[in-house]
């Protein structure tokens, strides 16, 4: 953002890159970081990459089924230590062809994911899902 025009320039991110982070000059902090690419769910649930957000507040979760007919469904988990085990943020839930959906979470989780999968046995979805996250 230009500090002397207050304008904001959306940004792409481009294919090499699957995270970004900016900090502003009184070291607030936000985290893009795109989770799913192009992800072609199975009948059962697989994992996107793991956003580490202890120092962060407020989380987005956002899920898109890039699939003309087969609908997806979905979990958002959380833990404080993969040790301890992962707790379901979001429960399963449906998501239809073509759609998107968001999801907002403001505990305090040390780790968040997305589980997808495909909602009809053999029936693939294919999903892109980014985790959102910045300090209060």
């Amino acid at each position: 953002m230009s500090q002397s025009r207050k304008r904001v320039i959306p940004q792409y991110m481009g294919d090499l890159v699957n995270f970004e982070r900016l900090t502003s000059s009184k070291n607030r902090e936000f985290i893009r970081y795109r989770v799913l690419e192009n992800h072609i769910t199975s009948d059962s649930y697989e994992d996107s990459l793991i956003l580490d957000c202890r120092l962060l507040e407020r989380k987005l979760f956002h899920i898109k089924n890039k699939h003309a007919t087969n609908a997806i469904l979905y979990k958002i988990l959380g833990c404080i230590d993969p040790n301890f085990g992962w707790e379901e943020l979001k429960s399963e839930t449906s998501l239809a062809a073509g759609a998107s959906t968001y999801e907002w979470d403001t505990e305090p989780w040390a780790y968040v994911k997305i589980q997808v999968k495909s909602a009809t046995s053999g029936a693939s979805g294919i999903v892109d899902a980014y985790i959102v996250a910045q300090e209060g």
